[in-house]
Order: structure tokens, then C-alpha cells, then sequence
């Protein structure tokens, strides 16, 4: 692993003025590496690796299964065997045909508006003989498609969909359309008690494994010259799915670029609130546009990390928000799961980016240490 480690890091500086990289992100990255203990991590940048650290063994993906699976309902979509993101359930568990649940569709699954019920805690998800049947025995708490509730329990009856639209078990049929073809060989994917295929979690997969994918998906779903998956499920999978959440898409998040902006309803309270008047003026001559919020573009506008510090602690003192939250175009594409693991995609920088830590090798209070390594990933090409 040292020599490894060596030789990507040698390898990363080497490429900092062929790609564009910040250097002082590229080091950051590392340093939060090693003080979350993580045991592995892979970035490609134009379809080079430039950074690699970490052994080579398939790490319990967690949430990210979820995101394999859109893919597996794309594929499935793509070959006419599913028609379309709108079949019903009942259309392959007849006992759904019952007033409500006639009414779920594959897209509320995919979009975590089924209004059922999750699991009631992470304990109760673990101690399921057969996730599938789980799934169809949830109850409403709310309308179909009436808010968004992220579901672990209603993912698994994806995995009962594949298995009779394909005639094979969810992982069997990825493997068939998905991995063999992009070369992953090194996986595991866990089985519940009744042998079927978890689509919740369970998957393992390397950090180069979930590269592939990324790069998949860069490409727009060709590799080396063959269709995967549609460039139009790519493109409904990638923007919001439903209207309460603008991050979550079909089983995958969305970054987007968040601006902010001060109309005047806002300044005013700042005003009777007492909040320093040269605050204001300055945020009243942008006269309400929306600007970027990251700390670079903060303190560029408030002449330094110091007034913007201030101005930040007189408004969270008055209780008062600062600023007016505006969603603009979205700039990624991201898979997540617990404790970290994550697939960040970013198109118009052409990275991709992963980031992996063994589930279980801590006590019960683990949690994601590295949560600041999506936003370091979109700070690395200049």
C-alpha cells in the first residue's frame, strides 16, 4: 500500500499542470483522507487516474447499490422489457392491484414518493428474511407521490421487478449487462435470507469498480464504442424527480450550484435587526442578483474572510437567515452511502471521483468523518 500510495501521489503532482488541478485541494483531499481513515480513494480526471491510495479490495458500497440499480431498471427500460418509468407495480405483483397501491409506480420508487413506510429504525432494515416480501407488505403513512420520504424499505422491490422482468436474480442480470461488460470482475453482492439480491444496499465493489461506472456515465453510457444504457435515461435519471427535493433525481443525488441573493424583504429585516449598515449597503447595491455562495466568492465580495465571518455571525445572531437560497443549474452527479462511501460525477470537469470506508471496523458511534470531500472533489480543477 505505501508504494502505492507513493507512486499515485508522485503520479497526482505530476498531472497538476496537465489538468488543471489545485494543488492545495489535491493535498487537502489527501490530508482528510488519512485523518478519516479511509481506506480507499481513486480520482480520474479526463479519463487519467490521478490519484489512487488505498487497497484494492470490493468495500461495502451501502446506499450506492441504490444507484446501480437505476441502472439496472434503465437497461431493463432500454430492452422493452419494463415500458416505461410509469408501469405500475401491480403490473408484476398482482396483489398490489388493491386501492392505493395500484397507483405506485416504478418512478415513485425510484424517486422516494410512494408515501409507504420505511423501516422504523437501521435495526429493524438488518433483520429482514426476505426484503422483497417487506416491501410489499408496507403500509401508507401518506398519499402516493404527496411528499418525499427517503426509503430504504421500498428500493428492495426493485430487486423483485428485475427478477421477473429478466427471469434472473438482480445481480446475476447486472452482472450480465453492466459489470461484465465494463470489466468489473471483483464484487460481492449480499443476498437476503430467501436468496434474492438486496437492492437497498450490499453491493461491494473496488474504488476502480465504481470509476468504471462513473466513467460510464461521463460517457454518456457508452463504453469502448458499445451502448450500455440510453443517453435518455441518463438525462430523466439526472435532474429532479419529483418536487419536493431539488437534489434527488432517479436514485442518484444532483449538486447544484447554489447562489444566493438579498431582496429587499430581507435587507429590511437585517435593517430592524440592527445588522452593520455598511452589511447592507454593500448587499443592496447587488441589487437583489443572485451570486455565487462558496467561501472564495464570500469573501471576494465582503473584502476578506474576516468581514464575511462577521457579517455570517451578526445575522445567525439576530436569528435571521443569510441569504435567500436560489438552486441554479446542477453542476454533478453523485451516489452516496453510509459513512461516506461515495461516486461523485462532475461532467463539465470530466471527473470522476471515489471515495470508500470499511463498514463495521469502528463501534456503534462510527460516522462519516470525510463529508467534505464532495465539495474538495468540485474545488480540484481550476
Amino acid at each position: 500500500m505505501v508504494i502505492k500510495k507513493l507512486f499515485s501521489i508522485v503520479f497526482s503532482f505530476f498531472c497538476l499542470s496537465t489538468f488543471a488541478l489545485n494543488p492545495t485541494v489535491l493535498e487537502e483531499i489527501v490530508s482528510r483522507y488519512e485523518s478519516s481513515d479511509s481506506d480507499a480513494l481513486r480520482i480520474e480526471v479526463n479519463g487519467q487516474v490521478v490519484l489512487e491510495l488505498g487497497d484494492e479490495v470490493p468495500f461495502e458500497t451501502m446506499s450506492i447499490t441504490k444507484s446501480v440499480v437505476n441502472l439496472a431498471i434503465g437497461i431493463l427500460i432500454d430492452q422493452g422489457k419494463i415500458p416505461s418509468v410509469d408501469t405500475p407495480i401491480c403490473t408484476y405483483f398482482p396483489e398490489w392491484d388493491v386501492e392505493g397501491k395500484r397507483d405506485v409506480t416504478i418512478r415513485h420508487i425510484l424517486s422516494h414518493t410512494s408515501g409507504l413506510k420505511d423501516f422504523s429504525s437501521f435495526e429493524e432494515g438488518y433483520l429482514i428474511p426476505d426484503y422483497i416480501q417487506s416491501s410489499l407488505d408496507a403500509e401508507f403513512m401518506h398519499g402516493v407521490g404527496e411528499g418525499f420520504v427517503y426509503n430504504n424499505r421500498m428500493v428492495n422491490i426493485l430487486s423483485g421487478i428485475v427478477e421477473k422482468v429478466s427471469g434472473q436474480r438482480l445481480d446475476l442480470f447486472v452482472e450480465d449487462v453492466l459489470f461484465t461488460p465494463l470489466g468489473i470482475r471483483n464484487y460481492y453482492w449480499n443476498l437476503d435470507f430467501e436468496g434474492h439480491a438486496i437492492s437497498m444496499c450490499g453491493l461491494e465493489l473496488t474504488a476502480r469498480g465504481l470509476s468504471a461506472i462513473g466513467t460510464l456515465i461521463l460517457q454518456d453510457g457508452v463504453w469502448e464504442g458499445e451502448r450500455i444504457i440510453s443517453s435518455e435515461w441518463l438525462t430523466l435519471s439526472f435532474k429532479q424527480s419529483q418536487d419536493y427535493n431539488a437534489s434527488c433525481g432517479l436514485l442518484w443525488w444532483l449538486d447544484h450550484e447554489q447562489k444566493g441573493s438579498w431582496p429587499e424583504a430581507l435587507l429590511s429585516q437585517y435593517e430592524s435587526a440592527g445588522i452593520s449598515a455598511k452589511y447592507i449597503a454593500l448587499l443592496r447595491s447587488l441589487s437583489e442578483t443572485a451570486v455565487a455562495i462558496d467561501d472564495e466568492a464570500m469573501n471576494t465580495l465582503f473584502g476578506g474572510a474576516d468581514e464575511y465571518s462577521n457579517f455570517i455571525a451578526e445575522v445567525k445572531n439576530a436569528g435571521l437567515e443569510f441569504t435567500v437560497l436560489q438552486s441554479d443549474h446542477i453542476k454533478g452527479y453523485r451516489a452516496d452511502g453510509y459513512l461516506g462511501q461515495y461516486l461523485v460525477i462532475i461532467p463539465k470537469d470530466n471527473v470522476v471521483a471515489v471515495r470508500q470506508i470499511q463498514y463495521g471496523k469502528k463501534p456503534d458511534d462510527q460516522v462519516d468523518e470525510y463529508k467534505d470531500f464532495i465539495e474538495l472533489v468540485h474545488k480540484l480543477v481550476k
